[in-house]
């Protein structure tokens, strides 16, 4: 999933009813697993990479992370994330995506796996058996084999990044920023080809589709918002995140 600056932005489901996201995700043909639901507020994500170094969060990863964020807690402009001590894969091995989706099972099992230790023969088996029997297994998967080891530094490397929004990939600068009511993502009304109506910035019953989720034919399409708007769908006016 990689994004072009100044022609489109990473897109990722979202719930409406939840702050906490789990999302494997792909950094420059390596896949990582992150998640915000240990933090102690949903602006902080836990990173778990089988070929993590000290060399800190990239650009590209926060950009992503934006992606995951864009509804919670609009105020912070900022993330911190905490890269854990996670098992590294074996060298010249492609071995980081059964990492991550050993890693996204035991999160979506309540457990950090900072620490743990998997027999990689073992953690590719038992993943192509899970693909294999998906029809027949349970609804709650459990997690895969592996030795709970201490640590007692748990973060390798903690990392503030700012938020990266808009078609050129940049941070809040003060500027009017406008809101995407069907997705979430923000965009500087400067770096739009069409900026928003004044409709749009004026009247809460007025929905406003950015280039992410606007029709071909339609630059700056509205939506009347009057038979549908709820708590955790609200109408969009520009103003700063």
């Amino acid at each position: 999933m990689r994004s072009a600056k100044g022609k489109s932005l990473p897109r990722f489901g979202h719930s409406r009813c939840s702050q906490c996201f789990v999302q494997i995700i792909n950094i420059g043909d390596h896949w990582i697993y992150l998640t915000n639901q240990f933090g102690v507020h949903v602006n902080e994500v836990f990173v778990y990479n089988s070929m993590a170094s000290s060399a800190g969060v990239s650009d590209y990863m926060a950009l992503l992370t934006t992606s995951l964020l864009r509804r919670y807690d609009k105020p912070h402009t900022t993330i911190t994330f905490r890269v854990r001590q996670f098992q590294h894969q074996t060298q010249q091995t492609r071995l980081c995506g059964y990492y991550a989706a050993a890693a996204a099972v035991a999160c979506c099992n309540n457990i950090d796996p900072t620490g743990f230790a998997y027999d990689e023969f073992v953690l590719q088996d038992e993943i192509h058996y899970r693909i294999a029997e998906v029809d027949n297994m349970p609804s709650n998967v459990e997690p895969l084999t592996c030795i709970q080891q201490s640590a007692e530094n748990k973060d390798l490397v903690v990392d503030t990044k700012c938020k990266l929004y808009c078609l050129c990939h940049s941070p809040d600068i003060g500027i009017d920023m406008t809101e995407c009511t069907s997705c979430g993502n923000w965009f500087h009304d400067d770096c739009l080809p069409v900026k928003p109506s004044r409709a749009v910035q004026r009247r809460d019953s007025t929905m406003w589709l950015g280039p992410c989720c606007e029709k071909p034919s339609t630059a700056d399409a509205t939506i009347n918002l009057t038979t549908n708007k709820d708590d955790d769908f609200t109408a969009t006016k520009t103003s700063k995140v």
